[in-house]
């Protein structure tokens, strides 16, 4: 691993998918999915992202002081969904916009 990638800087520069959830109820709960245990815990949503980013930062911390390995973010973070749906349809229904209503026939 080269010196800059097992930094503590380059680590939390890195964009890790965050998941948010949780009630004004029973509190907030934040987390990285591909840090196992790595979650914070507010009676806010900011709460729980503010505690997330200190305890984030003492996971790193102790992964890179163990010589653990510390999983690289999934591309769902690099690559949100578009919101595009894309439906595959017949040739005939494809085609019926272009060439126009179909002619009436009276009786």
């Amino acid at each position: 691993m080269s010196e800059k990638t097992n930094s503590l800087d380059y680590h939390l520069s890195l964009d890790y998918p965050l998941r948010l959830y949780g009630s004004a109820d029973e509190g907030y709960i934040a987390g990285i999915d591909e840090l196992l245990g790595c979650d914070g815990y507010g009676d806010t949503p900011a709460a729980a992202l503010a505690d997330l980013d200190g305890f984030n930062r003492a996971w790193f911390e102790d992964a890179l002081k163990k010589g653990r390995r510390i999983p690289r973010p999934t591309k769902r973070a690099a690559n949100p969904p578009s919101g595009r749906f894309n439906p595959r349809l017949p040739r005939s229904l494809h085609r019926a916009p272009i060439d126009g209503p179909a002619p009436r026939v009276s009786a």
